[in-house]
This record gives C-alpha cells, structure tokens and sequence, in this order.
C-alpha cells in the first residue's frame, strides 16, 4: 500500500472525512501517536473542521459516562458489567477466576447503586472486595489506577450525545500500555452503543477499520488509528468499501 512517510494515514483520514461530510455521520478519530492535534486545535486533514472538538487523554478526560443506567433491564446490565470486565482483563497478565468475578460484581454494584458512576468508584469498590477476600492489590488494580489517575474519562456525556459529535482523540501522552487499554475501552463503548442502535457491523481488526449498515443506509462511521502499520499490505479500501453496501460498482466519494 505505500512505504512509510508515504501519506497512507493521512489519505485514510480525507476519505473518511469526505464520507463523513456526505453522509453528515459523526466521525471518531484516535490519534495514538498525536499527528493531527497541536496546541489543542486540530491540524492538518482535520484543520478548518469547526465542528470537530479535540481532546488530549491524560489532560482533557474524556467525557462520555458509558455504563448503563441504573434503570437498565439486570441481563444487559449483567452483560456491560461482563463486557467492560472482559475488556479491562485484555491488559491484565493471567487474573484469576475470583478477581474477574469479583471485578464483574464490582462493575455491576456501581452501575446499580453508585452516585458516582465513575472508573474510580469501580476500582474502589473491587479493592474493597479484593481485600474482603483476603486478596492483595493486582493488575486489576494497577490499570484502573493508571485510567483514574490520569483522568482518562469523565462520565458526563450519555452515548448518543457524546458519538453524535465529530471528536479526535490524541494519545500521544500516554504511557503505550496504557494507550491500548484506553482505546479499548473507547471502542467497547463504541460497540455498546452501535448495538443499541441495531445496526450490522463489519470491523476489520487488522487495519482497525468499523463500516456500518442498516439496511440501505451504509457508511456510517469509520475509526482510524493514526500511525499504525495495518500488518496487511493488500488491504484494499475501496473493495471493503463495495461489499459494506453490497454494490460492486460503488466509489469511494472523491478526496478534497
């Protein structure tokens, strides 16, 4: 596809940006390596943009509260409580069945009961429980004290309000450990807020590219994530882009 330097991350973000603008989606973009945001205002595809708002993760929180409410049905709390588990362990070397179990019942308790409905009252409430087991501090721990202490996110945002907005995420003060778990979290909050909205979705890991559709209506969103090798040469964008609408002779819209 085009050796280093060679504006494949960039091309990547106009087409996105041309399909965004016509479609009039909303756009998320992660910046892991802080190309595309200097002194707090977007730079370069991005520049001129009015609507899209920056943020810097470690300084400026991000403020999306994406734990369900406490009025939720129990079975799809049960299942956020599992999945935001399922995502915090990826970063976590080999817990336990306790400690996830634990961290589940945790995540479940403040989606629930808590007030502060926030990545510090579940890292609390689990230490609270780890202890109560007669369990030390862990991983789990660790990486919920690294998310809190930089302030990653903020619940102030519900969902819709927060992905109905044009957002570029730089990750460039992140530890690199910490960057993955951040962007998986963001993006298991991208998921639970797509199903909601039943929309079918093709997500290539390889090259972290998210297609929607419903129906007829395809295109909806696309997440890039600036700087990073796809670690698949003959990826073809356009091709993905026919079969996400089902049309073989359909074109990407024009760049510019």
């Amino acid at each position: 596809m085009g050796a280093i330097g060679s504006g494949k991350t960039t091309t990547g973000v106009q087409i996105a940006l041309a399909l965004a603008s016509q479609a009039r989606i909303p756009f998320l973009f992660i910046d892991p390596k802080g190309e595309f945001v200097a002194d707090g205002r977007p730079i370069g595809p991005f520049a001129g943009h009015a609507n899209v708002g920056e943020m810097e993760a470690g300084t400026d929180p991000v403020p999306l509260d994406f734990l369900p409410r406490a009025d939720t049905a129990p079975m799809k709390i049960a299942r956020a409580a599992m999945r935001l588990r399922d995502t915090l362990v990826l970063c976590c070397k080999a817990p336990g069945d306790l400690q996830k179990d634990i961290l589940r019942t945790a995540i479940e308790h403040v989606i629930k009961n808590g007030s502060d409905r926030n990545l510090e009252t579940i890292r609390e409430t689990y230490e609270q429980e780890l202890h109560a087991n007669g369990k030390e501090n862990d991983r789990i721990v660790s990486r919920l004290n690294e998310l809190t202490h930089l302030r990653c996110f903020e619940a102030k945002l519900q969902p819709a309000q927060f992905f109905s907005q044009w957002w570029v995420v730089n990750l460039k003060g992140l530890p690199e450990e910490l960057k993955r778990l951040f962007t998986l979290v963001l993006l298991d909050a991208v998921s639970a807020f797509l199903s909601k909205l039943r929309l079918g979705v093709l997500w290539n890991a390889s090259t972290r590219t998210m297609i929607l559709k419903n129906g007829k209506l395809s295109v909806a969103l696309f997440l890039y994530l600036a700087g990073q090798r796809t670690g698949n040469e003959g990826y073809n964008l356009q091709e993905q882009y026919r079969k996400a609408l089902g049309d073989e002779k359909a074109k990407l819209p024009p760049v510019g």
